[in-house]
């Protein structure tokens, strides 16, 4: 916006520039329009405008009457002065396409995020917040494209600092512009409400994410804040596995047909499931988290024992993931004490088949995690 004008008889006009140089307005007032122009003989001269000169040079510049503003603009976007908060940070950042899934509606653990950790005093004073989040402009659509990308920020209330969020609807209170939008910038106000909003996690969320996003994410307080990244455990180890049945099983209601496929707890064939033995050394901090088809309904748990396989839970798990979760599940993370532990990862329904990913995250080197044989 270059300028905004009232006139003596009482139109409304905004003097706007396409920031690429070219390709102006070319409805009523535009360079094209010369009969609302000529309706008003005096009203080139207040605005200092020849839409006859304009007409032979294109370069983005044009005039347009505020009814049309409200009847073909979507949002208006203002800009402020850093200098009205006493706090600010800036990021940039790069979100690969091939980074998380492209559906995060049950694992956002991959996701860009931020962590904010609010001063006593912000949280206290009721402080207020301001989320930026800015996407860069890709060259299609410099030229005219449609946006492909829908993005928006999704802000949650976690226990501690550095702490990472892995469910979408975990303690999320605040989603920015109400749902997934494809302007170029999201912005959330939020102001504190208590010591409950000292750590607050921003993630960074895509629907049907199908291309890399650049960005950049800015936050600004009237208090003091702190912006940081979560913290991961150091050490990882990957494993590949899957539940099938047995092949060539003429009963597939047999017990024996089952494979690895042995479903949750209870059901009688529990042992059935992949088992994973693990030795740990030393004491130390671990995370497990397994993914899988989306559709499959899974959960991971890890218990001391002597290296035999599981028939089913008869002492409390040292980690558990819980209730059985559509995709993907993890642990807490927990301080885990030397010893021989058994690593179990089920479905929620025997016979059920699927290929999933299991990851042991530590705070120490693991020399090994084996898949228990029959």
């Amino acid at each position: 916006m270059l300028d905004v004008f009232k006139s003596s008889n009482g139109t409304r006009l905004l003097q706007l520039k396409n920031p690429w140089g070219k390709k102006g307005w070319v409805g009523r007032f535009s360079s094209r329009d010369q009969d609302s122009w000529a309706d008003d003989p005096g009203l080139c001269s207040e605005v200092g405008y020849d839409p006859k000169v304009a007409s032979h040079h294109d370069d983005g510049v044009f005039f347009i009457c505020w009814e049309d503003v409200q009847l073909y603009f979507r949002n208006i976007h203002l800009s402020w002065s850093d200098s009205l908060f006493s706090c600010s940070t800036k990021v940039h950042g790069l979100w690969p396409k091939d980074r998380g899934p492209a559906d995060d509606s049950y694992n956002v653990g991959e996701n860009p995020q931020y962590c904010i950790t609010l001063s006593d005093r912000a949280a206290s004073t009721n402080a207020t917040l301001w989320i930026l989040l800015s996407r860069h402009v890709d060259k299609q659509e410099q030229e005219g494209g449609e946006a492909s990308c829908f993005a928006t920020v999704h802000i949650h209330r976690v226990k501690k600092a550095s702490e990472r969020v892995w469910y979408t609807n975990e303690n999320c209170f605040l989603t920015g512009a109400g749902a997934y939008t494809n302007n170029q910038h999201v912005l959330i106000r939020y102001d504190a409400s208590g010591k409950q909003d000292k750590h607050l996690v921003l993630v960074l969320s895509q629907y049907k994410k199908s291309a890399d996003l650049a960005y950049t994410l800015m936050a600004l307080c009237t208090e003091g804040f702190a912006l940081s990244s979560p913290e991961s455990l150091p050490h990882s180890k990957t494993l590949n596995g899957s539940w099938r049945l047995r092949e060539n099983m003429q009963d597939k209601s047999c017990l024996l047909s089952i494979g690895t496929a042995g479903g949750p707890p209870g059901k009688g064939s529990y042992a059935c499931n992949p088992h994973y033995c693990i030795t740990v050394k030393e004491g130390m901090d671990m995370q497990i988290s397994c993914k899988t088809n989306k559709l499959l309904l899974v959960n991971v748990i890890l218990v001391e024992s002597t290296g035999r396989r599981m028939q089913n839970i008869w002492a409390a798990p040292t980690l558990d993931s819980g209730a059985y979760r559509h995709g993907f599940c993890i642990t807490d993370t927990a301080f885990v004490p030397p010893g021989d532990y058994t690593l179990v990862v089920s479905a929620y329904e025997p016979g059920q088949e699927g290929a999933f990913v299991l990851c042991v995250s530590s705070s120490k080197d693991l020399k090994e995690v084996r898949c228990m044989k029959y």
